[in-house]
């Protein structure tokens, strides 16, 4: 696993080698996404649904939060009045943290975000009518996509992951939802739990 981590260092710096790992990952895990540059006017406007990565600021502290909408294809289709999308919260990962997103977000620099995968972190935020097209898409205002919510603020596009990659995190929340919670002998509890 470590020798995994180092590969890249083969052929060049270790410097080097952490810029190309992080590159080529957000190539791979994301069907589009903002780069360094900013978003590019002349790509296919982003839509909101499952998968699309978001960049809140709060106006009163300015204070920077991560979001992952879970809202299911299906439902981010034929809109023709308010909906609301089912948003997730990502928190950003520093050092060797464990994180399985990557983006760049606003102030061009490279963030490594978690999903959180808790039911009780969920927020459900209420967007405008779909275009003419029946979606919720992006407005091209000051070099950015961003989708303005009805009561809470303009989220910020920061890419769109991979259908394969936006399942497993929805796959991987929606098994939480369905735990099942027993009143059980905690000795038999943590006689099933492998150590």
């Amino acid at each position: 696993k470590k020798l995994c981590r180092k590969l890249t260092e083969l052929f060049c710096s270790p410097e080097k080698a952490t810029q190309l790992d992080f590159e080529f990952a957000r190539l791979t895990s994301m069907s589009a996404s903002r780069s360094k540059k900013g978003a590019n006017s002349g790509q296919q406007t982003p839509v909101l649904s499952l998968g699309t990565i978001l960049e809140k600021h709060a106006p009163e502290t300015n204070k920077v939060s991560y979001w992952l909408c879970l809202q299911p294809m299906c439902d981010s289709n034929r809109i023709k009045r308010n909906r609301r999308f089912p948003l997730i919260p990502l928190l950003t990962v520093g050092g060797s943290g464990v994180f399985r997103i990557v983006a760049v977000n606003l102030a061009n620099k490279d963030v490594r975000l978690e999903p959180v995968l808790k039911a009780y972190e969920l927020e459900n935020v209420m967007f405008p009518a779909g275009t003419e097209n029946g979606v919720v898409g992006a407005d091209y205002q000051n070099s950015e996509f961003q989708f303005a919510s009805e009561n809470d603020g303009v989220y910020f596009w920061l890419g769109t992951l991979k259908q394969e990659q936006a399942q497993r995190i929805s796959n991987e929340f929606s098994s939480k939802m369905c735990r099942v919670g027993l009143d059980e002998s905690e000795w038999l509890r943590r006689s099933a739990q492998e150590d």
